[in-house]
């Protein structure tokens, strides 16, 4: 498997922007220079395997997700989020959203041909 570093450096990024995680936050947390991390997401470096690793553990995601673009099997990092944006919702406000998720999953399971088995996103 040959690894493409401008698809790698771009899925860190996606990840990065989606946690809200500052460059200089996931630099540090990686334990790289910030200037590396720049490089990587941009394509023009190469990162190593345990760079990889070490940015895939600071962003609480697999390694497969950063190198394949996998990221929909990081179940926990959804359950995360919403249980995050629920955190300031009334219980009325979340049992409205709750019966609305219902109504979406069934909406989703009935159309599932409008998603891709390549990326399994609409």
């Amino acid at each position: 498997m040959s690894i493409d570093a401008k698809l790698i450096g771009k899925r860190i990024k996606e990840v990065r922007n989606l946690r809200k995680m500052p460059q200089m936050v996931l630099a540090e947390k990686s334990d790289i220079c910030d200037s590396y991390l720049s490089y990587i997401e941009c394509g023009r470096k190469k990162p190593s395997l345990e760079v990889i690793v070490k940015i895939a553990k600071a962003l609480d995601t697999s390694v497969d997700s950063l190198l394949e673009g996998n990221q929909n099997f990081d179940t926990g990092t959804y359950e995360r989020e919403i249980a995050e944006k629920l955190s300031d919702c009334s219980p009325y406000e979340k049992r409205i959203i709750f019966e609305m998720m219902d109504y979406l999953k069934e909406s989703i399971r009935q159309n599932r041909p409008l998603i891709t088995k390549e990326t399994n996103k609409v």
